[in-house]
C-alpha cells in the first residue's frame, strides 16, 4: 500500500481538513495552523458531548461507537486522557492499522456520531454471569386452600375418570376400536389412580398430597399385576394404617417378605392390628404360609376374605381365621389343595365357640376333600345365616351330609331365638316310614346353593332340602348325571319359589314333569294370586342333553315364564319354530343380553338362523367392550371400522339383540375371521408390510407381530384326534400373564 503524504494545510477544503483530522486529531491541526471548518466543528462538538471514551489502538482521538467502563458513575463523565503520538510516527501507525484491517473502506465520520443506548442505561453493578432472580407466583392451591379442601380436589380429580367412562359408555362413544386400544387399556377408576401417581413427582408438597391415606383407603391394584415390589411398599408405607380394603388379583410376582412388610406397615402405630375390612390374594402363587398367617393375625375386623386357588392355604390357616377373624361374612377357599374338610372343622369349632352366632353369609369351598357327615352337621350349627355356600366338585359328598346339614339338635336350635324349625312327614320328604312318624328340619337362609359335579348325589339330596330353603333363587347341580330323577328335584322345587336360576346340565333322565313344576299357569286363579308361584321369577334355565324334554314343554315354560332371558338346551328336542318364538318374545320383553344355547339341535335348521340374522335380532357371541377380549376380535355395529365385517357378519355388541349359538350361526364368526384375514394379506400385498391404519390391525394385532399360529383356524366342532392344544383362542384372563383359557359355546 502506498504510503499517504500529508501536506501542510494551505486551503480551507474539506477533504484536506478531513484527512487531517484523521490523522493527527483535532489539536495536532491547531498546531499547524490549519483552518476549521463546520465539519471540524462538529466532529469536535462530538468529543466533547462523548460522556466515555476508551483509546483506540490506531488513534486516540477518534472517538468510538460506544464505551462501557467498569466504574461508571452518571454524575462524573472523565474524558480519557489524550497522548500524542511522537513526531514521525504517524504515518507508520496508518499502515500497520491497514494492514490488518479485513474492510477496505473505515466507517464515515458522520455528524452527529451515531448513538448508542448503552451510552446512556447504567451499567449493573453485578455479576453478568450470575442468572436472574426468578418471579414466583403465588400458588393459590398449596398456600390458601386448606389440606381436607386439596385433598377433595384430588378425589374429584379420580372420579372424573369414571364418570366420563360411564358417560361414554352412556352416550354410545366407547366402541370396540377404543377398547381394544393399548392406550385404554386402564380406563375408569383405575386410570384416576395412575394419573394421581403421576403427580407425586412435581414437588415434596403434591406428594405428601398423593400419599394421603384418604385417598388410599381403597387399595384396589388388580389392574396391575406387573406393579413391582419397591412401588406396593412405597405405597404401603405411607398410607397403611388407612387402608381398609386390599386387593391383589394376579400379582403372581408379589413375594412373601414384601407381603411382610405390609402386614407391618398397615398396622396401626400404637396398636398391632391393622383397620382391613376385605382381602383378596387371588393368584399371588409366591406367598408362603407363615407371611399369609402373619397378615390374618393382624386382621381382626376382617369381613371379606378370597384365597381362592392358594397353596399356601393348609389346615393350620382356617384355625388361624377361627381365633382372629371372627367377623368374617364372606370367605372364598376355593381349590385350595393343601386344606381338606378337617380344616375347615377347625374354622366351624372356633366359630361355635362365639358367645354370639357367626357373621358367616357366604362359604366357597368348592373341591374340599374329605367332607363328610359330621362336618356339614357342623356347618349348619356354627353358620345359621349362611345365604351361599359353593360345595361343586366335592366328590364325597353324599345325600345324607345335605340332610346333616338341615337336621336339628335339640340342645342347640331349640335355645337359639331366631332359630326355625319345622315338621314334616315322611311324604313330604320322599321317606316310605319313620319311627316317629315325623322328621324335623331347620329353616335355613340359603339363597344360593352349588353342588355341581358332586357325583355321589342323587335326587334323594333334593329331598332332603325340601322345606328346609324357602329362599332359594340359585340350585346348580350340573354333572350330576343318571342319578338326579324327577321326584326329588320336583319336590324341592315346589317348596322354592323365588326360584331364579336352575342348572340341570347332563341329567339325561329328566322329563316334562320338571318342566311342569317350574311353568307358572298363564292365567293364576284368585288363590294362586296371594302365594307366588315357582317359574314366575325365573330368568336362567339350563337343561342341557335332556333329551326325554319335548319341544312343547319347552314352548309352554317359554310363554309362562315373563323374565326368562337365557335358555340353554342344546342337545334336546328343540325346534327351530320354538327357538324363533323365544327370539322375538326376548324382543317383545326388551330382555337384555338374552341368550339360547342350541347346539346339536335337530330341529334347527340353517334357514331358521339365516332368517332371523336377515331380521336382525340375532348375534353369534355375547360381544364386550373390553381391553382383555381383544384376540376375539368381536364385530361393534357402532364402530367405523366394523363396517366392511358387518357385510360377512353380525353385530356382537349390541345388548338388546338375543345371542343365538348354533351350528350354523358359528359360521359367521369364522366368515368374519377368514374375511379380515383376507384383507390383511391384501393389504400387505400393496405396501409390502402391514398398514397401522388398517381396521384388522386393532383386532389381530397378534398376527402381524407374527405370534399367531398359521395351522390354519381352529374350530370349535373339530375332531378329537385333529384338534390342536386347547387355550389358544381364548382371552386371557389377565393379559400380563398371557395364560389362555379354552373357547366354552
Amino acid at each position: 500500500m502506498p504510503k499517504i503524504r500529508v501536506k501542510p494545510c494551505t486551503s480551507n477544503t474539506r477533504q484536506s481538513n478531513l484527512a487531517r483530522k484523521l490523522l493527527l486529531g483535532k489539536r495536532s491541526i491547531a498546531a499547524l495552523g490549519c483552518g476549521t471548518t463546520s465539519e471540524t466543528r462538529s466532529l469536535s462538538a462530538v468529543d466533547t458531548v462523548s460522556p466515555t471514551r476508551v483509546s483506540s489502538p490506531l488513534d486516540p482521538s477518534v472517538a468510538p461507537w460506544y464505551a462501557a467502563p467498569l466504574h461508571y458513575d452518571p454524575d462524573v463523565i472523565v474524558p480519557p486522557p489524550f497522548v500524542r503520538p511522537r513526531a514521525g510516527t504517524e504515518s507508520d501507525l496508518i499502515i500497520k492499522a491497514s494492514r490488518f484491517s479485513f474492510k477496505t473502506k473505515g466507517r464515515s465520520k458522520s455528524s452527529p456520531a451515531p448513538f448508542s443506548a448503552l451510552d446512556v442505561v447504567p451499567i449493573a453493578q453485578t455479576d453478568i454471569s450470575r442468572p436472574l432472580p426468578l418471579l414466583r407466583r403465588r400458588s393459590y392451591f398449596e398456600q390458601i386452600l386448606p389440606r381436607e379442601l386439596q385433598i377433595h380436589i384430588l378425589q374429584c380429580f379420580i372420579q372424573l375418570f369414571e364418570d366420563d367412562h360411564v358417560n361414554s359408555v352412556a352416550e354410545g362413544r366407547w366402541t370396540i376400536s377404543k377398547a381394544v386400544s393399548s392406550r385404554h387399556r386402564i380406563i375408569g377408576r383405575d386410570r384416576g389412580f395412575r394419573e394421581l401417581l403421576k403427580l407425586a413427582i412435581v414437588s415434596r408438597s403434591w406428594q405428601s398430597l398423593v400419599y394421603d391415606g384418604q385417598l388410599w383407603s381403597n387399595l384396589d391394584l388388580h389392574s396391575f399385576p406387573g406393579l413391582p415390589n419397591s412401588v406396593i411398599l412405597r405405597l404401603t408405607r405411607f398410607t397403611g394404617p388407612f387402608i381398609r380394603r386390599l386387593d391383589f388379583v394376579g400379582h403372581c410376582n408379589l413375594k412373601a417378605t414384601t407381603l411382610s412388610s405390609i402386614s407391618k406397615h398397615l398396622c396401626l402405630k400404637d396398636i398391632s392390628f391393622t383397620l382391613l375390612t376385605a382381602i383378596n390374594m387371588q393368584g399371588c402363587s409366591n406367598l408362603t404360609t407363615p407371611s399369609l398367617h402373619d397378615l390374618l393375625t393382624h386382621c381382626v375386623f376382617l369381613r371379606k376374605l378370597c384365597l381362592k386357588g392358594l397353596t399356601a392355604v393348609n389346615n393350620t390357616t382356617c384355625e388361624v381365621l377361627g381365633t382372629f377373624c371372627t367377623q368374617l361374612e364372606r370367605l372364598n377357599l376355593d381349590r385350595c389343595s393343601n386344606m381338606d374338610a378337617k380344616g375347615l372343622r377347625r374354622l366351624l369349632d372356633s366359630l361355635i365357640k362365639l358367645r354370639d352366632s357367626s357373621c358367616l353369609k357366604e362359604l366357597r369351598v368348592s373341591g374340599l376333600k374329605d367332607i363328610d357327615d359330621a362336618t356339614m352337621r357342623l356347618l349348619g350349627k356354627a353358620a345359621p345365616r349362611l345365604e351361599i355356600l359353593d360345595l361343586s366338585h366335592a366328590r364325597q359328598l353324599h345325600d345324607s351330609a345335605l340332610e346333616a346339614f338341615v337336621a336339628v339338635d335339640d340342645a342347640f336350635d331349640y335355645a337359639r331365638p331366631d332359630s326355625k324349625v319345622i315338621r314334616l312327614n315322611t311324604f313330604q320328604i320322599g321317606r316310605e316310614y319313620s319311627s316317629n312318624g315325623y322328621h324335623l328340619r331347620r329353616v335355613t337362609s340359603l339363597r344360593h346353593i352349588s353342588l355341581s359335579c358332586c357325583i355321589m348325589l342323587t335326587d334323594m339330596a333334593c329331598s332332603n332340602l325340601a322345606y328346609a330353603v324357602p329362599r332359594l333363587e340359585y340350585l346348580e347341580m350340573a354333572g350330576v348325571g343318571a342319578g338326579l330323577k324327577d321326584d326329588g328335584l320336583i319336590r324341592l322345587l315346589n317348596t322354592t319359589p323365588d326360584i331364579r336360576r336352575l342348572d340341570l346340565e347332563d341329567a339325561i333322565d329328566l322329563t316334562d314333569s320338571v318342566l311342569s313344576a317350574i311353568t307358572p299357569p298363564i292365567e293364576p286363579s284368585d288363590r294362586e294370586e296371594d302365594s307366588a308361584q315357582p317359574g314366575h321369577a325365573l330368568e336362567w334355565l339350563v337343561v342341557s342333553h335332556a333329551g326325554n324334554l319335548t319341544d312343547e314343554a319347552l314352548l309352554a315354560l317359554i310363554y309362562a315364564c315373563p323374565r326368562l332371558r337365557v335358555l340353554e338346551a342344546d342337545d334336546t328336542k328343540l325346534s327351530g319354530s320354538t327357538l324363533k318364538k323365544f327370539v322375538h318374545l326376548c324382543r317383545q320383553r326388551r330382555a337384555s343380553d338374552a341368550k339360547v344355547v342350541a347346539i346339536d339341535c335337530r330341529g334347527v335348521v340353517e334357514g331358521v338362523v339365516k332368517e332371523l340374522g336377515s331380521e336382525g335380532v340375532l348375534r353369534p357371541r355375547l360381544g364386550v367392550r373390553a381391553f382383555w377380549a381383544r384376540r376375539l376380535g368381536y364385530v361393534d355395529g357402532k364402530d367405523e371400522m366394523c363396517e366392511e365385517d358387518l357385510k360377512v357378519g353380525y353385530d356382537e355388541c349390541d345388548p338388546e339383540k338375543v345371542i343365538v349359538k348354533t351350528f350354523y350361526s358359528w359360521l359367521s364368526v369364522d366368515a368374519v375371521r377368514s374375511a379380515r384375514e383376507k384383507r390383511r394379506r391384501t393389504s400387505s400385498r400393496r405396501t409390502g408390510n402391514i398398514s397401522p391404519d388398517f381396521p384388522d390391525d386393532v383386532f389381530d394385532s397378534d398376527i402381524a407381530n407374527g405370534s399367531e399360529r398359521t395351522g390354519g383356524r381352529t374350530r370349535w366342532w373339530s375332531p378329537i384326534n385333529g384338534r390342536s392344544p386347547s387355550g389358544r383362542n381364548s382371552p386371557a384372563i389377565m393379559p400380563d400373564l398371557g395364560n389362555d383359557g379354552c373357547i366354552i359355546m
